[in-house]
C-alpha cells in the first residue's frame, strides 16, 4: 500500500485544459508542484490490479465536480511512478471533504 498527501489544491480538467487538447500553463505549473511535493517513490511501481482512494479537501465542496479532479490526480500518480499504468486501477473510491486547508490524499492498494 502507498499513501500520501499533496498539500496543494487539486485542479479540475476544466482548468487544466480550458477546452483545448493541450496543457495550459496553469496545469504545467500545477503538475510540477505536485510532482515535487510527492517526491521520488521508495519502491518499484505497483504492477497488479489496484484500488485507488482519493480524498479532495476543499474550502467549498459545492463549487467543483468531483470527477473533474480524478483524472489529473491519477495521471500524476502514474507519472511519479507509483504504478505503471492507470488502466491497472479496477476500483476507485473518491470523495470531497470540506476543510480549511486544501489539498488531496491518496491511498493505492494492490488487489492481486
Amino acid at each position: 500500500m502507498i499513501e500520501g498527501f499533496v498539500p496543494i489544491r487539486a485542479i479540475s480538467q476544466n482548468i487544466a485544459f480550458q477546452g483545448r487538447r493541450f496543457n495550459t500553463p496553469t496545469k504545467r505549473k500545477y503538475e510540477e508542484a505536485v510532482l515535487l511535493s510527492l517526491g521520488k517513490p521508495t519502491m518499484p511501481p505497483l504492477t497488479g490490479e489496484l484500488e485507488l482512494e482519493l480524498i479532495f479537501y476543499l474550502k467549498s465542496i459545492k463549487r467543483s465536480d468531483l470527477d473533474n479532479f480524478i483524472k489529473i490526480s491519477q495521471d500524476l500518480l502514474q507519472k511519479r511512478g507509483f504504478f505503471k499504468n492507470d488502466n491497472q486501477i479496477i476500483s476507485l473510491i473518491a470523495r470531497k471533504e470540506q476543510a480549511d486547508e486544501e489539498g488531496w490524499r491518496f491511498r493505492i492498494s494492490e488487489l492481486s
